[in-house]
């Protein structure tokens, strides 16, 4: 706190959040307010474990666009998009960012409509 004193003096930390697979937080944010404004910031990846799930996140759009180098006869177009349609592949997705998702959510629905809240991160 006394860093958030001497570099943002009138902030005050309402929330912050670390990734911890076994409380199933996936994403690390902290939540920062300053009168009727309010910024939410998520980290990075800064661990192994979350190196191993961005590369699970990614992997298929990185392998179509490593076979879209290869040739464009290796997947039609359409077997391409239902990869990256499939189910599975939209709910790990929406998994992954969940608890982001419904913190924010819940923030944005308890504040008044002249609070402003602003998302920002690393790749946002």
């Amino acid at each position: 706190h006394a860093v958030m004193k001497k570099y943002l003096p009138g902030w005050h930390v309402k929330y912050h959040q670390v990734y911890d697979v076994h409380e199933n937080n996936r994403t690390s944010f902290i939540h920062i307010q300053r009168g009727e404004t309010s910024v939410i910031a998520v980290r990075g990846t800064s661990s192994a474990a979350e190196a191993l799930e961005d590369l699970n996140y990614w992997m298929p759009v990185g392998f179509l666009q490593l076979a879209s180098y290869v040739g464009p006869s290796l997947y039609s177009t359409r077997s391409m998009l239902k990869t990256l349609t499939s189910v599975e592949t939209l709910t790990y997705r929406t998994s992954t960012f969940q608890d982001l998702n419904n913190y924010v959510e819940r923030a944005i629905n308890r504040n008044t409509s002249e609070h402003m809240t602003y998302i920002t991160g690393h790749s946002l």
